[in-house]
């Protein structure tokens, strides 16, 4: 006999483990569970339905708005007439990041709080900060900001439960980021007029003063006029003159730019820094990388917490570094206005050393052209800074009338469909997620399954041959294979449950090598038979047929064994050696009222007990009546002789054991 593995589960050898993986398994497990798949694809895809069902909607709309390029005149850059349009890279990321920005949703904010009635006292002012604080946070959570791809076009959307409330949203915030704009032009072009307007006053004081000196100059020295283009002294003074103008104009144009930035706000001074925008254009890809994932997962989610930590490092870092690149950009420009005022005292030391030199000749006629001089170049910058002045205030006065460089293409509409949940992602998800679950828990059946169901199973488990495999009573080529036949596969076959077989072939299969000897299952015994004759040098006369649990057909195959044994012409006796459920003389439908039993326990002759059958050759000994002690009859010396005995006068001896 041989020895079952120690464990209860079987192990293949390394060399069967590194054979690969066989497909056609995997198939036949698929095509054998499908319904078990179905059932958890079908189960996933109603949770998925009845949880997007219960969820909350969110609705999104979406607002599309246009924002004008920087323009700058040729004439400043020396080109001639006309404008021309500044491509920036980081033009829209700043833009975006304006439109996020605190002073826009305060706007959206306070317009949305100007119907309400506030309380009087640093109390009501401390409630109302910080429900504005609050409210820009929650507006600032549901805000999207994202570039149209292809175009230079900025889309804001706006998430709410509630359909209207998004549409309104989105158009608050377009149109607060629209004013916003606006006033902000107005704010810079007033701020650049004011001190152009103090900076004309002066010069102006300047030039009146200078032509009263050069008046007074005249008639005290009765000077009507002079020609200085034969004086080189002269004409060097003049030149030196109108160099000092020039770093007088320099000088001044450089304090409206420092004037000009310090009226801009930091955000918009630190857009021409190249670290700044490449922090803000990640800081804004983590936002949209956190925005796409917030339809996946919760906020409390380790990962989304893990980005809202690096959301909230990036506005941080931005506005320290904004901070230092405006604080840089109003440096440099700090030093270049105290250059621009150290030219200017340089060239006036030239000029007044050149005025010296010219006095030696004709101090009076110096004298005289330098104060024209001092007066032509006065009214040269006069003239300058009042069509610089017209300039700014004409821009600050249409800024309030004419279109304001961000434009509303698309206001948002109220959305007719919910944006999240979606019921076709989520199935498609459900669909997704059951398919795979499905074939989890179809690969842990398979892996828990420890039964044998084949014959390659039995050969590579235990590590025996196979003496035969019986086809089940109907089954063709292609049907399933069975190894035995209970009385459970009796009624089935008797109901007419076995499958269709052929027309010839018996419904019942007890007997069946004699009933139907050219039958399928006929053969298969006559197989079996051969293989268990051939399995021992010297052939075998004994044979008992048990099985591991009641039902697996053990009484049917003893019987049958029997049968073909006997179809050989050799005396062949059949015992029923289930003492608990015998069930053979069911099966012959013969008495069992003396058997086994009666010659081991009350002494009967075996004679006796033996009843024919209709095979020839062929002659059984039932169980007989039940016993209280059936292990103790069969392990009894009365059993030991009685095999010598049987053995000694039959060619072969069968018994069905449990």
């Amino acid at each position: 006999m041989a020895t079952p593995p120690p464990s209860g589960t079987f192990r293949v050898s390394e060399t069967e483990e590194e054979a690969g993986i066989d497909l056609r398994r995997y198939l036949d497990l698929v095509l054998r569970h499908w319904k078990l798949i179905v059932a958890v694809v079908a189960v996933s895809a109603g949770v998925s339905l009845v949880k997007t069902y219960l969820t909350a909607p969110i609705y999104r709309a979406a607002a599309v708005i246009s924002v004008e390029r920087e323009k700058v005149a040729l004439s400043d850059l020396g080109l001639g007439e006309g404008m021309l349009t500044m491509r920036d890279p980081d033009f829209i990321p700043t833009q975006i990041r304006m439109i996020q920005g605190r002073d826009v949703l305060e706007h959206v904010v306070n317009a949305r709080l100007a119907g309400r009635s506030a309380g009087q006292g640093p109390d009501a002012e401390a409630a109302r900060e910080l429900e504005v604080s609050r409210m820009i946070r929650a507006i600032s959570g549901s805000l999207e900001v994202t570039p149209v791809a292809g175009t230079s076009l900025i889309e804001v959307a706006y998430r709410s439960g509630v359909p209207k409330e998004a549409a309104e949203m989105a158009n608050a915030v377009v149109e607060a980021f629209v004013a916003w704009s606006r006033e902000s032009r107005i704010e810079q072009a007033t701020q650049v007029s004011k001190f152009l307007e103090a900076q004309i006053d002066q010069l102006k004081k300047d030039v009146q003063e200078k032509e009263r000196k050069l008046a007074d100059f005249g008639r005290s020295r009765d000077i009507v006029s002079m020609d200085p283009a034969t004086n080189v002294s002269m004409q060097k003074l003049e030149t030196f003159n109108k160099d000092y103008a020039g770093a007088v104009n320099e000088r001044v144009n450089k304090e409206a730019r420092l004037q000009q930035l310090l009226a801009m706000s930091p955000e918009s001074i630190a857009d021409q820094d190249p670290a700044v925008a490449a922090a803000r254009a990640e800081q804004q890809k983590i936002e949209r990388e956190y925005a796409e994932k917030l339809s996946i997962w919760k906020p409390d989610f380790p990962a989304m917490k893990q980005l809202q930590g690096r959301i909230q490092k990036g506005k941080v870092y931005l506005e320290s570094a904004s901070a230092e690149a405006a604080k840089k950009a109003r440096e440099q420009a700090r030093v270049e206005v105290e250059s621009a005022r150290k030219r200017e005292e340089v060239l006036r030391g030239v000029l007044r050393d050149q005025t010296s030199e010219t006095l030696g000749q004709s101090v009076n006629a110096v004298e005289f052209a330098n104060l024209r001089v001092e007066i032509s170049a006065s009214r040269t910058l006069l003239e300058t800074m009042l069509r610089r002045q017209a300039e700014m205030e004409v821009a600050a006065r249409m800024a309030g009338t004419r279109q304001s460089t961000a434009q509303i293409v698309e206001r948002a509409s109220t959305p007719e469909y919910r944006f999240y949940p979606s019921y076709r992602k989520n199935l498609e998800r459900a669909l997704v997620l059951g398919l795979f679950l499905g074939a989890a828990l179809v690969l842990l059946i398979d892996f828990l399954d420890r039964s044998v169901r084949t014959q390659e199973q039995v050969e590579k488990f235990l590590k025996l041959p196979a003496l035969g495999v019986i086809p089940a009573l109907g089954s063709g080529p292609g049907r399933s294979y069975g190894y035995g036949y209970g009385y459970g596969a009796k009624r089935k076959a008797a109901a007419g449950e076995g499958g269709g077989g052929a027309a010839d072939e018996p419904r019942e299969i007890e007997l069946i090598p004699h009933t139907s000897p050219r039958s399928v299952v006929t053969e298969a015994y006559r197989a079996f038979r051969a293989q268990l004759l051939l399995s021992r040098a010297g052939g075998l006369k004994s044979v008992v047929i048990t099985s591991a649990v009641p039902g697996e057909g053990k009484t049917t195959t003893a019987l049958n064994l029997a049968v073909t044994l006997a179809q050989l012409g050799r005396r062949t006796i059949l015992f029923d050696a289930d003492l608990h459920k015998p069930r053979l003389h069911d099966a012959l439908r013969i008495s069992n009222r003396k058997g086994l039993v009666s010659v081991l326990a009350e002494g009967a002759r075996l004679a006796d007990v033996l009843q024919e059958t209709a095979v020839p050759g062929l002659v059984v000994v039932t169980a007989g009546p039940l016993t209280p002690n059936p292990s103790g009859l069969l392990a009894s010396d009365a059993m030991l002789g009685l095999m010598r005995d049987v053995l000694a006068r039959y060619d072969y001896v069968v018994f069905g054991a449990r």
